[in-house]
């Protein structure tokens, strides 16, 4: 027996899900007679009004305790999840970042007369220990313009 093409969205249209040409193709099919989809909505009609009629049983007050009892930790269980895949995304910034860094970083390494040129990147000249920062090294760029600049050549590598 082949199964009607229809047949997937006559459970949608007796909800009022389906909107707009599907709905109207499918009153179309419905008007058509066939007799799978007319007998397949008739279920679902007849299914629904069984469930209107039966009685909602009410919920024993013990159950409804538990279950406010249970919203606590639930929210908690939530917050965990969250805390978790911020953790982890922090994570991998934090080794792409790195991995970037150990990528990009100039061939030769830094003189004994520039031991802190990274903080006059990292903060800018207010923030930098001035004693130990030459007046060459605090002409230099803050880290946040080195970025754009070198963002904006394409990437250059080194600063």
């Amino acid at each position: 027996m082949e199964i009607c093409p229809y047949s997937p969205q006559i459970s949608a249209y007796h909800d009022g899900e389906l909107a707009g040409e599907a709905r109207v193709q499918l009153e179309q099919h419905l008007s058509s007679a066939c007799p799978a989809c007319a007998l397949e909505l008739q279920q679902w009609r007849r299914l629904s009004s069984v469930l209107l009629s039966m009685a909602i049983p009410a919920l024993p007050e013990r159950a409804r305790q538990k279950l406010y009892r249970l919203a606590p930790v639930v929210r908690e269980a939530s917050f965990i999840r969250l805390a978790e895949w911020t953790t982890a995304l922090a994570a991998s910034v934090l080794i792409a970042v790195s991995a970037w860094m150990m990528v990009n970083r100039q061939s030769s390494s830094p003189s004994a007369s520039e031991p802190a040129q990274w903080k006059t990147y990292a903060f800018g000249d207010s923030l930098a220990i001035t004693a130990d920062v030459s007046s060459e090294t605090q002409a230099e760029p803050q880290f946040v313009d080195y970025v754009v600049t070198s963002y904006a050549a394409g990437g250059s590598k080194g600063p």
